[in-house]
């Protein structure tokens, strides 16, 4: 690829993004997920609760070894229902969530349910992670 072709690829404004996805980024969420078509196809398979107020992307990925995993890399609740001890709800429906692609998927490549890793978590939310783990909502996280 000729350097003079990425000088010339365009370049969009969030504004521009937002009309040609046509929707709306929602504000009641940080930067990450306030908008769900954000990282294109980086992060596809996006979800949000029954209700809205929570969001989460997952992806199919590997480890270093070539173990496929999901990888939950965000997972967010609307600032104004943090801290009510709605996170186990909400996750337990994302992993409701995978699972049932991971279904879909079985029909295919038949490798059953792949561990669910939470990457690139804050420390200030481990404890939340480590509950998540010793209940086997989840198998792993990781520290960004």
């Amino acid at each position: 690829m000729n350097w003079r072709v990425i000088l010339k690829a365009p370049v969009f404004t969030q504004n521009e993004v937002d009309e040609y996805t046509g929707e709306d980024p929602d504000d009641r969420f940080d930067k990450y997920l306030a908008d769900l078509n954000r990282f294109g196809n980086k992060l596809p398979m996006a979800f949000q609760s029954k209700d809205g107020n929570a969001r989460a992307k997952f992806r199919f990925t590997q480890d270093r070894q070539g173990k496929p995993f999901w990888d939950l890399n965000i997972f967010e609740i609307i600032k104004d229902e943090r801290g009510q001890g709605k996170g186990r709800v909400y996750l337990k429906e994302f992993v409701e969530d995978i699972r049932d692609v991971e279904k879909q998927l079985n029909e295919f490549n038949n490798q059953g349910h792949l561990e669910i890793i939470a990457t690139q978590t804050f420390g200030e939310s481990t404890g939340f992670w480590e509950k998540m783990i010793k209940e086997g909502i989840i198998q792993g996280h990781d520290l960004f």
